[in-house]
């Protein structure tokens, strides 16, 4: 259930509906968007040593599907490009769908700069486990949708919270 309410959050941040263009590239941004909402949905509560072997077998599925002709993908689009690239494990990577490919996720983000003025308590320095973390339940909060209990309340997920309710901080069902 939580792979079905990831999926669409990519798709439907914001609240206008997508466009006939965006429809039309929709093929080509599936592939990747499916392997993201699967890296954070049956992925998303490995420890370290999990996440480990959930990337090597995630890639080594998907590569071994491919070469079998399993995995249908739109002309044009190869699987060397769906698939995260090597050299980071799949949880470091986020997919610019303006861009059509990987990136890091702290790339994502503007150099940070602390404001002296700030109480220390409320300084929060972006990590990549922060951005991660925040992410995904930021586009659960716009698509409004369940992500299940991937996520727990922290304080980067309560500040992002902050704008849409509630229901953003996820506890286990």
């Amino acid at each position: 259930m939580q792979l079905n309410n990831m999926l669409p959050c990519p798709l439907f941040i914001g609240t206008t509906p997508l466009t006939a263009e965006e429809l039309a590239e929709l093929p080509q941004l599936l592939p990747s968007l499916m392997l993201f909402a699967i890296t954070w949905s049956l992925g998303a509560s490995c420890d370290k040593a999990g996440r480990a072997k959930f990337d090597a077998h995630l890639r080594t599925a998907f590569a071994s599907a491919a070469a079998e002709g399993q995995v249908v993908l739109p002309e044009g689009l190869a699987a060397e490009v769906v698939m995260m690239p090597q050299g980071a494990h799949v949880y470091e990577w986020v997919f610019d769908q303006g861009e059509r490919r990987w990136v890091a996720w702290m790339d994502t983000l503007p150099e940070f700069k602390c404001d002296p003025d700030k109480p220390f308590s409320q300084i929060i320095v972006p990590t990549a486990d922060t951005v991660r973390g925040a992410s995904p339940a930021g586009a659960e909060c716009d698509a409004d949708h369940n992500l299940g209990s991937s996520f727990s309340a922290s304080v980067q997920v309560d500040e992002h919270g902050a704008s849409c309710g509630l229901s953003c901080l996820l506890f286990p069902e």
